[in-house]
């Protein structure tokens, strides 16, 4: 059985990625446009998928393809193109397709989705943010203003929350199904970072 890299090994192969690009380890980044100018032989591309299929990717020879499920929030579509930069750049993988699928979490996927979370907000940069912003205890309003400044969707913010023991497991709950009762200034923003509603699909 394949052994899963540890939080630690995930976050600093993110900040690594991040450094070698020459970007902020601790700051927000486009993470679309870093991708399209750091690596000049990606096609990436923009697909409906069902909705059990975040993303796919590919590398042969030149040749580096990602594709994102065009039909997810903007939030979990920047997820997935750091997720599929750790098959194609870490892992290395080559010559054989990438099908995310939500029904398949293997040791692979598991650490993807790690490294993707680092590789959007590092545990440095997220203290770094709260330090700078005073934030000491989370409540509805710091989580979005998280959310915003790393662009990372509701749903992995509270799963690293969760993960770092900054929330509990009731507050998890709690924040996960309790989004839309909120301030009305928020709600535009927050459409942004969740996931739309499942549409039936024969794919």
């Amino acid at each position: 059985m394949i052994s899963l890299k540890t939080d630690k090994q995930l976050n600093t192969e993110a900040i690594q990625l991040r450094e070698k690009w020459s970007l902020n380890s601790n700051g927000a980044s486009d993470i679309t446009s870093v991708v399209l100018s750091k690596l000049p032989n990606l096609t990436l591309f923009y697909i409906p998928f069902s909705q059990n299929t975040s993303g796919m990717c590919i590398k042969e020879g030149n040749i580096e393809i990602i594709g994102i499920n065009s039909t997810m929030a903007k939030g979990r579509q920047r997820f997935t193109i750091s997720h599929e930069l750790y098959h194609l750049l870490i892992e290395e993988n080559v010559g054989k397709p990438i099908i995310c699928n939500k029904h398949y979490r293997d040791t692979s996927e598991k650490e993807a989705d790690k490294f993707a979370s680092y590789f959007l907000m590092s545990d440095e940069g997220l203290n770094q943010y709260c330090y700078m912003n005073k934030i000491d205890e989370w409540n509805l309003d710091n989580i979005i203003s998280v959310e915003q400044y790393f662009q990372i969707s509701h749903q992995s913010l509270l799963i690293r929350l969760l993960n770092n023991r900054l929330i509990s497991k009731k507050e998890y709950k709690e924040y996960k199904e309790n989004i839309f009762p909120m301030k009305r200034e928020f709600e535009d923003m927050v459409m942004s970072y969740i996931d739309p509603p499942l549409k039936k699909t024969n794919i």
